[in-house]
């Protein structure tokens, strides 16, 4: 669904409650709100998309939170997602996949946010975390501490990040085999960590 300004959020729940075989969605620049995102809860999606629905906030996230089923999910150009709504997504016993993409505040951490401990779902294979500015090498950290299933990791122009933490963030995941490195303030050099992976992008 792509530019839906006119969709209403009864319209809305009525359209995925009469969709129940629904597997995959994707919205871009769509008018629905925190109301609507009620049904995110109670759907059987797998993979869900958002992109540019600027009325959601971090409740749309704690909604998302409460799905049983979902396995992928990709989060772009959502400007009211913060810390808060992503640390509620480690109750996504099923994400495989999670894709972060220009979403300038979903790891600023403020004065509200700076007790809040993030992580991800501990079952979590693939992530990829793009044009993010406030992504500190702490916060990283805290993503991954407990997903010991990371087979890929893709960052992309988050300038925060150092060359020695990419290093020392590999030798604590033990399955990382694919490592994507884009636009970073620095050049790789293979100091050993290479070994281990069977594709590298840089």
């Amino acid at each position: 669904l792509t530019k839906c300004d006119h969709m209403t959020e009864s319209g809305f729940k009525t359209l995925l409650g009469e969709l129940p075989k629904l597997r995959k969605l994707r919205l871009s620049t769509c008018n629905i709100t925190d109301r609507a995102s009620v049904i995110f809860a109670h759907t059987r999606l797998q993979s869900l998309s958002l992109s540019s629905c600027e009325q959601l906030t971090d409740k749309a996230l704690f909604n998302i939170s409460k799905n049983s089923t979902l396995k992928s999910l990709e989060l772009h150009k959502q400007s009211n997602f913060t810390v808060i709504g992503l640390s509620a997504l480690a109750n996504l016993a099923k994400l495989r996949e999670l894709k972060i993409n220009a979403c300038p505040n979903i790891f600023r951490i403020t004065e509200n946010s700076r007790a809040q401990t993030v992580s991800l779902p501990s079952g979590i294979r693939k992530l990829w975390i793009g044009d993010s500015l406030g992504l500190s090498q702490h916060t990283l950290m805290q993503l991954v501490r407990n997903t010991p299933q990371l087979h890929t990791l893709v960052l992309n122009h988050v300038p925060h990040i150092q060359e020695t933490f990419i290093q020392d963030l590999a030798r604590l995941l033990p399955r990382l085999a694919c490592l994507g490195l884009c636009k970073l303030p620095w050049n790789f050099a293979d100091t050993g960590l290479l070994r281990g992976l069977t594709s590298f992008v840089h």
